[in-house]
Formats: C-alpha cells, structure tokens, sequence
C-alpha cells in the first residue's frame, strides 16, 4: 500500500504546515543567542514554533501531562 504525496504549495512553510496535520513543532534546546539575536520570537512567528525545552527528556514528560488533561495518555 502506499501514501499518496502530500501537496504542499511551494511557497508554504512546512513547518507551519505541520500544524494542519495536528502537529506541533518543538525546539528541544535553548541557548542565550536563540534570545538576545531575536531567532526565538523568528522560529514563533514564522516557523510556528510551539514550546522549548532544555532537555528532550522534559519534553517527554510534558506531552504526557498534556495527553492527561485531554484524555490522550
């Protein structure tokens, strides 16, 4: 069986596609020039960044407290 292409307009990003696939981009590391360059308010407004994390294991545990309060874990 296989998946038909997404089409995808070139022009769109993809990052910020992945949201209409119910998906949500996360950076999973944090560093002082992502805030004093202004490429962390840049990664929200256009790539549709959702949330930060130091360390992907807090990721983790965020995504289950977040399936727990809308039923999902």
């Amino acid at each position: 069986m296989t998946t038909p292409a997404l089409s995808i307009p070139k022009e769109t990003n993809p990052l910020r596609a992945l949201s209409g696939f119910g998906q949500s981009v996360w950076l999973d590391y944090i560093r002082r020039s992502l805030l004093t360059s202004g490429e962390l308010k840049r990664l929200i407004a256009e790539d549709g960044l959702r949330a930060q994390s130091e360390a992907p294991d807090r990721q983790t545990r965020a995504k289950a407290r977040m399936g727990n309060l809308y039923g999902l874990a």
